[in-house]
């Protein structure tokens, strides 16, 4: 076996288990799986998505019928698979999505496939961005400079504040105040009066 495909395998598999959205980690999934990858051939999935509003009966009381669903199912679908191995690993890109069974073809994939949740998701984003950043150099980079550029602006908008309350103390703690008779503000640095309640005549 190829060393090179065995560890990119294992990266592949890190990076599937906490995937990002679709529209960011698939167009990376098939371009890897297209270039090192070994295609096998396809596999049908059946997927039964039970109605979370009646639980599966159908019933949304003793009475009516629910009106989410039908017969307690949700959603049903086909999705047929294209089957890769890559490594010691065995991967899958939907193909093609049926509301009705294809009579050419045996269900083997029952459910959803789950994938092994005792991976740390620190790892599984390691994974992704280290295959991201060899096969997706631009797509990384734009990533790194967006999460820089909230970083910088999230700080210097909090140094900021901070300082903007450091001068106003300072002008405060030198300003000679001028409250007004009817102001409990001074007109030069915005400070409190705390004599003002004792003015007011009820």
């Amino acid at each position: 076996m190829n060393i090179f495909n065995y560890y990119l395998g294992e990266l592949l598999f890190l990076a599937n288990v906490n995937k990002p959205s679709r529209h960011i980690y698939f167009p990376l999934k098939d371009k890897i799986l297209n270039r090192f990858g070994v295609h096998i051939g396809y596999d049908l999935q059946h997927v039964k998505k039970e109605c979370y509003t009646c639980n599966g009966t159908g019933w949304y009381t003793v009475r009516d019928r629910c009106y989410n669903c039908r017969d307690g199912i949700y959603s049903e679908f086909w999705c047929k698979l294209s089957s890769y191995e890559l490594g010691n690993r065995k991967f899958y890109i939907p193909s093609q999505k049926y509301y009705m069974k294809p009579s050419d073809m045996t269900v083997n994939i029952e459910g959803i496939i789950k994938n092994n949740n005792e991976v740390e998701f620190i790892k599984s984003y390691r994974a992704f961005m280290f295959l991201r950043c060899i096969f997706q150099p631009k797509e990384y980079l734009k990533t790194i400079f967006s999460n820089w550029f909230w970083i910088i602006h999230t700080k210097y908008n909090y140094y900021q504040n901070i300082c903007s309350r450091f001068l106003l103390k300072i002008k405060q703690t030198n300003c000679k105040h001028d409250f007004g008779d009817n102001s409990p503000f001074c007109e030069k640095c915005d400070i409190y009066n705390p004599e003002f309640e004792d003015l007011i005549p009820f």
